[in-house]
């Protein structure tokens, strides 16, 4: 149990370790049973003291990435799709963007939470060089417990930019 603290808000967690909060040492802890260790995980913040421990969903599994991504732009803006991810507990979907003609990256999540369809009209895409810009995408798929796929292929979109 805590050097100097208290244990509070004790439970078994999924793992069969023993977890609590610690409020005096500002802290979340894992006491692993079969071998009397224990492991605190410090809060963010100083002084932020935890208040309780809830169990998130069980993973089962990472998802497998979406697939036949693709690019258009139909109306000015690009708009991604793809075809749904075949995995089970799928919540959504992630788009990652990069900088304008840079198909290497760095990429840039671009929705604010996942997306339970199949496309996306990237609206805050916008081109300041002249003529036809691109920019690029892949799509991750999003599962239970927040995990995230590897990405899907890349694909592009163009822009038309003022001249």
């Amino acid at each position: 149990m805590p050097v100097g603290g208290s244990a509070e808000f004790i439970t078994e967690g999924p793992d069969g370790n023993i977890w609590y909060t610690d409020n005096f040492n500002s802290a979340i802890a894992q006491l692993v049973p079969s071998t009397g260790v224990t492991t605190e995980f410090p809060t963010p913040t100083q002084s932020s003291g935890p208040w309780g421990i809830g169990l998130g969903p069980t993973v089962v599994a990472v998802p497998a990435a979406p697939t036949g991504v693709s690019g258009s732009s139909p109306f000015g803006q690009p708009v991604i799709a793809w075809t749904a991810s075949l995995s089970t507990g799928v919540v959504g979907y992630n788009v990652y963007r990069s900088s304008v003609n840079s198909p290497g990256g760095p990429f840039t999540l671009v929705n604010g939470s996942p997306i339970t369809g199949t496309s996306f009209t990237d609206l805050g895409a916008s081109a300041t060089n002249c003529g036809t810009n691109y920019f690029y995408y892949f799509v991750t798929t999003v599962g239970t417990g927040n995990t995230e796929s590897p990405p899907s292929n890349h694909t592009s979109a163009p822009v038309q930019g003022p001249c």
